[in-house]
C-alpha cells in the first residue's frame, strides 16, 4: 500500500462560497474547464472536490498536477492513482514500464512524462486521502472513490479506513456492489455520500443517500464517430454539494456536461478553451 497521507481529510463549512463535486475525470480536464466556466466558479471562495481517478485514459492526465496544486481543489484517491503508486513501490525500469503499458494501454500517457515531472505527480498522488468529509448546512457529505460497504455506518467506515482495514480500504477504492446490485440503502451517520468508479452512461444515480456521479467524462473526448455507434460517448457530471436532493436528481445535461443543483444564467465560455458542442439551459433546479 501507498499511504503517506491521512486516510481522511475533513473540511469545515464553506461560508463564503459554493462547494462542487465532480465525477471521474481520467484526464478530461478540458471539459472540466468548460464546466467551471459555466457555473462561474470563483477560486477566491468556491471549492471543488473530486471522487478520484484524475489520471489514465486521457492524454491530458498530466494536468492532475496543475489542479492538485490549487488551494481550492481537493480529491480523494481513486484506484487508478493507487495502482500507479503501487507500481512504484519498488524501482521501475523503463523497459518494464513499456511492457506494462502493453497490457494496460490507459497508462500510455505516462511514457511521455519527463522523469522529474513523474516524481512530482507521484508525490502529489501520495498525499491524496481515501475519503473526504465536508460540513454542510444539512449535516455533512462524504466523498469516496468507489463505495462504502452496505450496512456500515459512515463513522465505522472512517474509523476502519484510519485503522488500515484492508477490506474496507478495498471497498473504498474498488467496490461496485452498491451500484451493480442497486442497493437502495442509506449510509447511516452522514447526510449524503458521493462516489465514482462505475460509469453510469445514463447519468448520475442515487442509492439511498449515495450519489454515483461517474458518467464517463473522458469518453466525450476519446469517442470517435465510429465508436459512438456502439458506445455512449460519456459526459462530465458536476454537482453542487449542498443542493437539495431533488435538484441533484434533476439532469441539467447539455452536450458534454451535466450540471446538477446549479442555477446559472448564460455564462461566458473561457475563450482559451477548445470549442465544445454545448448549449446550457438549466432553469431553476437549485
Amino acid at each position: 500500500m501507498n499511504d503517506s497521507s491521512p486516510a481522511v481529510r475533513r473540511f469545515a463549512m464553506n461560508r463564503k462560497g459554493r462547494d462542487f463535486v465532480v465525477g471521474d475525470l481520467h484526464g478530461a480536464f478540458r471539459v472540466l474547464d468548460e464546466a467551471l466556466a459555466k457555473v462561474r466558479f470563483d477560486p477566491g471562495c468556491d471549492r471543488l472536490f473530486s471522487v478520484g481517478d484524475l489520471i489514465d485514459r486521457g492524454p491530458k492526465s498530466t494536468r492532475c498536477l496543475e489542479f492538485l496544486g490549487k488551494p481550492w481543489f481537493h480529491a480523494v484517491r481513486g484506484n487508478h492513482e493507487d495502482d500507479l503508486l503501487d507500481f512504484y513501490l519498488h524501482p521501475v525500469e523503463e523497459d518494464a514500464l513499456r511492457i506494462t503499458v502493453q497490457w494496460a494501454p490507459y497508462l500510455a500517457w505516462w511514457l511521455d512524462v519527463p522523469q522529474e515531472q513523474r516524481q512530482e505527480i507521484l508525490s502529489a498522488l501520495r498525499r491524496l486521502p481515501l475519503a473526504i468529509e465536508v460540513a454542510l448546512p444539512q449535516g455533512h457529505a462524504g466523498i469516496v472513490h468507489a463505495d462504502v460497504p452496505a450496512g456500515m455506518s459512515w463513522d465505522t467506515f472512517i474509523a476502519r479506513l484510519e485503522s488500515g482495514d484492508r477490506r474496507v480500504r478495498n471497498a473504498a477504492l474498488w467496490g461496485r456492489a452498491r451500484v451493480n446490485q442497486a442497493i437502495d440503502e442509506a449510509v447511516p451517520g452522514v447526510s449524503r455520500v458521493f462516489v465514482g468508479h462505475t460509469i453510469l452512461w445514463e447519468g448520475a444515480q442515487r442509492y439511498g443517500n449515495v450519489f454515483a456521479i461517474d458518467t464517463g467524462a473522458v469518453f466525450s473526448q476519446l469517442c470517435t464517430e465510429e465508436m459512438a455507434n456502439s458506445l455512449d460517448d460519456g459526459f462530465l457530471t458536476l454537482v453542487n454539494l449542498a443542493a437539495e436532493e431533488e435538484a441533484i436528481l434533476t439532469p441539467g445535461r447539455a452536450g458534454s456536461i451535466d450540471l446538477r443543483g446549479v442555477t446559472s444564467p448564460e455564462t461566458a465560455v473561457n475563450p482559451e478553451a477548445e470549442d465544445l458542442p454545448i448549449s446550457l439551459t438549466l432553469g431553476s433546479n437549485w
